[in-house]
């Protein structure tokens, strides 16, 4: 680990919830860039049709009410302006999104293509104050060619993200919080965590797409997990959790993340580093049991709830090398988890 915080993130901050707060107080969660392309690629295949539209339209709304909201980046009429976008340019390379290249009109380096095409178009909006309409063109991997046209819409400022209502309620307020504690590694494009490139996202960017895509329709053929049972949530909310745990799980299985667990200490070791560590909420372990027939029973408090289970199930699968069946109750302030191995049912 780390000595001391890397300079490009010194001003975040890990809470006691589980929650990491950046800079300018918002919650963000710490992922891989390779990660979060995993998880995408996933969590997309479930649906009828294409959903990254919905993905640009939630990266685009939420920087644009961050960047309306905090007055760092406002735009003076006379002087000032040049302050403001290097600011704004920055901002990229802190949170991990590649770098911006506005005179250009190029993203060099994108975390994801359709990511960095949402803050593009919400960084060129606020810079000019006029509404656009935008194409891209994915030259290679580290380049994306941006097109804007300009439209007459008079549209206020996007409004501040709701959670969906399966996520459950800060159980209690942030007593501490303390530096971060990885081993960042700073690039001229943002920085790695170990050996994979990384990057925060907004919570607030998940909640946008989750509300814009709750409700559509998924493959008609398609199967869900058979061992994973959600009470508490109507039937949109459960699919969508559902859809949003295998699409992590998928995420975790394409690691080569080792957990060996023996103890509840252990797998309360592999909790922190996996999931509160990177700003995914707080695990209590209620119940944990070892030997030749492994259970576990907790209580999350997350503000990814959906991301989170998957992840812990595929982490449970991982250190007994066996699919496990999983039990979730959702209540207004935390999910209740029990996992314990799949049973075999002879007739």
């Amino acid at each position: 680990m780390a000595d001391e915080p890397s300079p490009l993130h010194s001003e975040f901050l890990l809470t006691d919830a589980g929650t990491i707060i950046d800079s300018h107080g918002s919650a963000v969660m710490l992922l891989g860039v390779n990660e979060f392309n995993e998880w995408w690629g996933c969590f997309e295949s479930y649906f009828q049709a294409p959903i990254g539209r919905k993905l640009i339209y939630a990266a685009s709304d939420d920087e644009e009410h961050h960047l309306g909201i905090h007055s760092l980046y406002t735009i003076p009429k006379w002087f000032g302006k040049a302050s403001v976008l290097e600011r704004m340019n920055q901002r990229w390379i802190t949170m991990g999104w590649g770098v911006h290249l506005p005179v250009e009109s190029r993203i060099q380096s994108p975390c994801h293509d359709a990511l960095g095409a949402g803050f593009a178009l919400a960084h060129h909006e606020h810079k000019s104050g006029k509404r656009y309409q935008m194409e891209w063109r994915q030259l290679n991997s580290d380049f994306i060619q941006l097109e804007y046209a300009e439209k007459l819409d008079e549209i206020p400022l996007a409004p501040e993200a709701m959670a969906p209502s399966w996520v459950p309620s800060q159980g209690h307020p942030l007593l501490k919080s303390a530096p971060l504690d990885h081993d960042f590694e700073s690039r001229s494009f943002g920085f790695f965590m170990g050996r994979e490139r990384a990057m925060f996202l907004p919570i607030s960017v998940f909640y946008r797409l989750y509300n814009g895509v709750l409700g559509r329709p998924f493959q008609s053929d398609l199967k869900w997990p058979e061992l994973l049972n959600i009470e508490g949530l109507d039937d949109s909310s459960s699919s969508l959790t559902t859809a949003l745990a295998a699409s992590s799980s998928s995420m975790f299985k394409g690691s080569d993340y080792t957990i060996f667990v023996q103890t509840q200490s252990d797998w309360e070791s592999h909790i922190n580093a996996r999931i509160s560590s990177r700003g995914m909420g707080t695990v209590n372990i209620e119940e944990f049991v070892g030997g030749t027939s492994p259970s576990v029973r907790m209580t999350l408090a997350s503000p990814l709830p959906g991301l989170t289970l998957g992840l812990l199930i595929a982490m449970w699968e991982r250190a007994h090398g066996a699919p496990c069946s999983a039990n979730v109750v959702f209540t207004d302030k935390t999910a209740l988890i029990s996992l314990h191995p799949r049973r075999v049912e002879y007739s």
